[in-house]
């Protein structure tokens, strides 16, 4: 069964390590990417790494975890803990996605990593990493995110994807420069059960446009990211 991101937080026993080693690059005191306002892979300090896996579902921006603290949530992957100190996630044919080895307390080497089947452009090459568009290799990351962010056309298009129907679809598909406050406003309406046709009064109805306010909130408030979300 899979379990929404926002219904489980801050995550219990996360602590975070201080230094990851991935594909020749080195990230103190971060995550390896954050998507918005969410951070889709976390890997925390245990005996072994702790592995917290989400993706987004389908024409929303509603995440969900398919591993948990290194449980799988998803019949389509495992979760491989029987070697001292390693972690693997691999596909239901055996491939390894995700190979973490503790080296101490305060750092974990990522052996290999393959994000791809999660929907995210992150991989490793011997000693290149990909995100998104951007490769890296040999490079020392601290303290500052690398960020994928939505555009709003992207964010527009999957609202309208997502809600086809009712004022909430007609208004983006007839505005040039669609107004967000008027975007909030509809969302908004959703999100609490009032939508205009009483098409979208379900539970994943409110909790997509309540993601998709989220996210038109990130994007206002920061202009400028790391790296712009393209084909992540």
């Amino acid at each position: 069964m899979t379990k929404s991101q926002a219904q489980i937080k801050p995550l219990e026993g996360f602590e975070q390590y201080n230094e990851i080693e991935i594909c020749s690059n080195i990230m103190k005191n971060m995550n390896i990417f954050n998507y918005d306002y969410i951070t889709p892979l976390l890997i925390g300090k245990g005996p072994r790494p702790q592995v917290w896996l989400s993706i987004r579902k389908p024409e929303t921006f509603t995440w969900f975890y398919v591993v948990f603290k290194n449980t799988p949530y998803s019949d389509e992957i495992l979760v491989d803990t029987s070697k001292e100190f390693i972690t693997l996630i691999k596909d239901i044919e055996g491939k390894v996605l995700f190979d973490a080895k503790k080296i101490s307390d305060e750092k974990v080497k990522i052996n290999s990593i393959d994000l791809r089947p999660f929907g995210f452009n992150i991989f490793c090459e011997n000693t290149k990493l990909t995100l998104g568009q951007y490769n890296f290799s040999g490079s020392i990351f601290e303290s500052s995110e690398i960020n994928f962010q939505t555009s709003l056309e992207d964010l527009y298009k999957t609202i309208l994807n997502r809600f086809p129907a009712g004022r909430e679809a007609a208004y983006l598909l007839n505005a040039k420069q669609p107004d967000p406050l008027i975007v909030k406003e509809n969302l908004k309406r959703i999100s609490l059960g009032g939508d205009s046709d009483h098409r979208y009064r379900d539970e994943y109805s409110k909790i997509d446009a309540l993601n998709f306010l989220k996210v038109l909130e990130y994007v206002f408030n920061n202009p400028l990211s790391t790296v712009q979300k393209q084909n992540v």
